[in-house]
C-alpha cells in the first residue's frame, strides 16, 4: 500500500469518532446469499440494486460465513457451481473490521482503502462470559457519502482553518503584512469585506474573509509561518497541504458524492491524514488543544 500510513497510536478525540452502529446496514436489511445453488432471486436483486457484494448468511440458523462479490456469484452460476460457505473468497478475514468502544474516521478510511465493503464486528471483553464478538453490520465505500461522515470530516477542516487563522494573526499584527501575500483579486475582496463589515459596525478583522485555501496559500508564501509549523521549505509545505483545498471543495458541496470508487477513498484518506498532521502541528505551536 502506498501513501500515508496509520500511526501506532493517537490521542482519542471524540469529535473524530464514527458512530458505526448508527450507519452500518444491518445484515437483516441486506440482500444476502446462502451456501448452495446460486438463487436467481438474490442474484437479480443484487444486480438490480447495483450491489457489488452480499453477506453470506442463513437467518434461520443465525449462521454467518462472510462476504461474497456479486461478480463471483455470477461466475459460479455460469460454471454451474454452488456457493461454498467455507470458500476462501467468502471467509476472507481481511474484510472484517473489528472495533472497540471508539472508532476514528482515520481507522475506517484506512480499512476501506483496500476493500469496497467490510463487515463491522464489535469486540468486547466486558461481558460475564469474557471475550465476545457480534456483527454490527455491513459498511461500504458508498456509505462514506453519508452526512454523518461528512460532518466528522468538516469538523477536522474547521479546526485546521481556525488554527491557521490564529497563527497568521499572531505572527502578523499588521494585517497588510499577510494581505500582500494574496493575489490582487483576493486582496481586493479581503479589503472590501473588511471595509463593509466595519461600516456595518461588525469589525471582526479581515482574517474572517479567508477560507482554508487562502490560509494555506499565505502560509506557503511565508517562511516565517511554514517554519513555525516545522516545514523546511515552501515546497515541503505545499507537497503536504496541496491536496487539502480540493478536498475542502468536495466537503463544501454536500450534494456531490465524496466517494465514487477506490481511488476516491485513497484521496480522502490522504487529505484527512494531511489535515490531522497539520492540526497537530498547529496545536503544538499554539498550545491549544481541545480535550479528548
Amino acid at each position: 500500500m502506498t501513501g500515508p500510513v496509520e500511526p501506532r497510536s493517537r490521542v482519542i478525540r471524540w469529535e473524530e469518532g464514527v458512530p458505526l452502529e448508527d450507519i452500518c446496514v444491518r445484515l437483516a436489511d441486506c440482500v444476502s446469499a446462502r451456501p448452495g445453488p446460486i438463487g436467481d432471486s438474490s442474484l437479480s436483486a443484487l444486480l438490480e440494486r447495483g450491489y457489488d457484494q452480499a453477506p453470506v448468511d442463513d437467518p434461520a440458523t443465525n449462521q454467518f460465513w462472510g462476504l461474497v462479490d456479486t461478480e463471483y456469484l455470477i461466475e459460479l452460476k455460469r460454471r454451474g457451481e454452488h456457493l461454498d460457505g467455507n470458500d476462501p473468497h467468502v471467509r476472507d478475514e481481511s474484510r472484517y473490521f473489528r472495533i472497540g468502544s471508539f472508532t476514528s474516521i482515520f481507522e475506517l478510511l484506512n480499512k476501506l482503502r483496500n476493500h469496497r465493503a467490510i463487515i463491522v464486528v464489535r469486540v468486547s471483553s466486558a461481558s460475564e462470559y469474557g471475550y465476545g464478538e457480534f456483527i454490527v453490520g455491513l459498511f461500504t465505500i458508498s456509505d462514506l457519502n453519508r452526512h454523518t461522515i461528512r460532518t466528522v470530516l468538516y469538523r477536522l477542516l474547521a479546526s485546521v482553518e481556525a488554527g491557521l487563522a490564529r497563527i497568521v494573526e499572531r505572527q502578523y499584527s499588521e494585517p497588510w503584512d499577510w494581505i500582500r501575500l494574496l493575489n490582487e483579486n483576493d486582496q481586493a475582496r479581503v479589503l472590501g469585506y473588511w471595509e463593509i463589515s466595519r461600516r456595518k459596525g461588525v469589525d471582526i478583522g479581515p482574517i474572517a474573509s479567508l477560507n482554508l485555501a487562502h490560509l494555506i496559500g499565505i502560509v506557503a508564501k511565508s517562511p516565517q509561518l511554514f517554519g513555525l509549523l516545522e516545514f523546511k521549505s515552501r515546497s515541503a509545505f505545499e507537497k503536504h497541504a496541496g491536496c487539502i483545498p480540493d478536498f475542502r471543495n468536495k466537503i463544501m458541496h454536500p450534494v456531490r458524492p465524496l466517494v465514487l470508487g477506490q481511488q476516491d477513498v485513497e484521496g480522502v484518506y490522504t487529505a484527512t491524514r494531511a489535515l490531522e498532521d497539520l492540526r497537530d502541528r498547529i496545536e503544538k505551536h499554539t498550545g491549544k488543544r481541545r480535550d479528548a
